[in-house]
């Protein structure tokens, strides 16, 4: 059987399952399961990159809706180019007090719900490019492909096979599928490490 869209993951899964009567409950397993994939998984297909403007008024800039978890930041302006540190959100807080606007050119950035606040407070306008990890949009009837389906169709497929273990009461086959995700997930991890840092001899900085 294909997994190659949205349409054949559900019909894969009421065939591994067994069971005709679960249409209506099979997006459900499929996207608990992308949940659980989307809090852990960490691979270049899931990162892109986008520009956010710093207030002038707050020294802060709102990140995007499908924010999972920020890779770089890169704070670019005033004929300046500068990537930012993260520190403690207490820390650049303190630093990033309003009351002294115009103070320095920032260097540090912290995570506030769905703000970034960078510290000092910004002597001049500048943008933040964000390069950072997005959550992709569901699989849907409307939208019957992403990369969980292109590149990781087992990993999906897994994932919700447990999650209709856990619906249908069954522990035994919980635990199956729970292994069968489990190393499904740490292989395309592990795969996409050694392709990101493998063989890699970075230059040191002089």
């Amino acid at each position: 059987m294909s997994l190659s869209n949205y349409a054949d993951l559900k019909a894969a899964i009421a065939t591994w399952v067994n069971r005709e009567d679960l249409a209506d409950t099979i997006p459900d397993f499929i996207r608990l399961a992308e949940a659980r994939i989307y809090r852990v998984l960490r691979v270049p297909s899931l990162e892109v990159t986008t520009s956010l403007s710093i207030s002038t008024v707050t020294g802060k800039a709102n990140i995007p809706s499908d924010f999972l978890e920020a890779r770089d930041l890169i704070l670019e302006g005033n004929s300046k180019t500068v990537q930012l540190t993260r520190r403690p959100y207490g820390e650049v807080q303190a630093n990033a007090n309003t009351n002294n606007k115009g103070s320095s050119v920032p260097g540090d950035w912290a995570r506030i719900a769905q703000e970034i606040i960078v510290a000092p407070f910004p002597d001049a306008e500048y943008t933040i490019k964000l390069y950072y990890y997005k959550q992709l949009a569901a699989l849907s009837d409307n939208n019957q492909t992403n990369y969980l389906t292109d590149q990781a169709p087992d990993l999906i497929l897994f994932g919700a096979l447990a999650e209709a273990a856990i619906y249908l009461k069954d522990p035994d086959m919980e635990s199956v599928w729970e292994r069968k995700f489990a190393g499904a997930l740490a292989i395309i991890q592990r795969s996409s490490d050694m392709v990101e840092w493998g063989g890699n001899n970075f230059a040191s900085r002089t």
